[in-house]
This record gives C-alpha cells, sequence and structure tokens, in this order.
C-alpha cells in the first residue's frame, strides 16, 4: 500500500512540472490501450516479414542517380505549397470578432493549441508562444482552443495581453459543438496540448505539455522538411 502512494505521488508531481491533466474532460482519448496493444502487433509483424526478405546489394560499379536523389531530397517540400485551414468552422474569439478557416490566411501548417487559464504551465509559457507566432506568423496559423473561454474571458484576455500575443493568434472557445472536430484532433487528456497540422489536413506532430522555446525546433525541421 506504501508503495502505490509513492508511485500516485510521483505522477502527479510529474504531471504539474510538465503540464495539467485535463479535469473538465472535453474529450475523452479514444481507447488508448487498444490502440497500443494493436500498434504492437503491427510493429511485430512488420519486424516479421522484413528479417524475412532477402536485401540485395546494388553492384558497386553503379553511379548513384544525382537526379533521383535529388528528388528524394526535395520530396515533401517543392509540391508542399501553403493553402487554407482545412475545417471549415465559425466562432467568436476572446473580442467578439468572428473567425473562420479563412481568418488564418493560407499557411503551410497550422499550430492549434488546446489550453486553459486554471493550467500553470499554459499560463507561463504564453510569452513564449508570442515569440514563435511573431516569428512564423507568415508560414504558420495560430490556433488557440480555450478550455474556459466562456468562464474566464478577462482572465485570458490579461494573460494574452501580459503576454503581447499577436492578434492572429485567434483564440476561441473549446466547447462549442461546432469546434469537436478539431478539439478531438488536439485531444489528449492533459492540457496544454498542440497539434500541429498541415493545408491538406494531415498531423505532422501531436506535443503533449509546455514546450516554451522548444517548438521552434519542431517548426523549423516541419518547415524543412515538409515531414
Amino acid at each position: 500500500m506504501r508503495k502505490l502512494v509513492i508511485i500516485a505521488f510521483c505522477l502527479l508531481f510529474s504531471i504539474t512540472l510538465f503540464g495539467c491533466v485535463d479535469l473538465n474532460a472535453i474529450i475523452e482519448p479514444a481507447a488508448d490501450s487498444e490502440n497500443a496493444v494493436q500498434t504492437e502487433q503491427n510493429h511485430e509483424n512488420n519486424n516479421d516479414s522484413s528479417t524475412s526478405e532477402t536485401i540485395q546489394e546494388a553492384p558497386r560499379d553503379e553511379e548513384p542517380d544525382s537526379e533521383t536523389n535529388n528528388e528524394d531530397e526535395n520530396n515533401g517540400t517543392e509540391d508542399w505549397v501553403p493553402g487554407i485551414f482545412p475545417f471549415s468552422f465559425t466562432a467568436q474569439d476572446l473580442y467578439g470578432d468572428t473567425i473562420t478557416e479563412e481568418s488564418m490566411g493560407e499557411r503551410k501548417m497550422f499550430f492549434l493549441h488546446l489550453w486553459g487559464t486554471w493550467c500553470p504551465p499554459c499560463v507561463n509559457e504564453m510569452p513564449d508562444l508570442a515569440e514563435i507566432a511573431r516569428k512564423y506568423g507568415d508560414r504558420v496559423g495560430f490556433l488557440g482552443l480555450l478550455d474556459d473561454f466562456s468562464t474566464n474571458p478577462d482572465g485570458a484576455k490579461k494573460i494574452l495581453e501580459s503576454a503581447d500575443m499577436p492578434e492572429f493568434f485567434f483564440n476561441v472557445d473549446a466547447r462549442l459543438p461546432e469546434l469537436q472536430d478539431l478539439v478531438i484532433l488536439v485531444s489528449s487528456g492533459a492540457v496544454p496540448t498542440t497539434v500541429i497540422i498541415t493545408s491538406d489536413g494531415r498531423i505532422t506532430e501531436q506535443l503533449v505539455g509546455a514546450y516554451g522555446p522548444a517548438y521552434t525546433y519542431v517548426l523549423d525541421h516541419l518547415l524543412e522538411t515538409g515531414q
């Protein structure tokens, strides 16, 4: 019994350092355990099939095709053109302005950020998010999904204004029924959670917890490789 209490305390302590448990349970994560089992089985099957295949080496006297190599290096970036946010929606932001998918303009990718004013890691990283939005705003669209939009709008405004958040980092109500498709994408059972998607709706990254300045490394990599 004593060991169980110690383990529970350690888990709770680690969550407070990195992120907050989403106590309001916006969206329950879908059958994580079943997905994990299925993923592990698929991985084992892939390993079994790959080991049974014979790998043939190319003759050493053949020169590599430079044109093919160049195509491989550019794969994913050359044809990766900006587009409009891939989900249609209409919502009011904290200041009463109407926000739609077109409000974020045409961007290579979109940064969806689920947060709440009741979450200390969310609040603490807002100045970093403001700097990141200003740095990447010409290539990345930013949308905040605020958990307690309806219960603490004034508190959210103070947090954003204190962080000097740019106007194009829109924040809307995560609990609106018409936004649930977006919330499902971002929901991990904890806040903050960030999902980065391309203009064609492909999820490129899910980041659970507060990353602060480290978001720049992720965005740099995605913008360079298109992956």
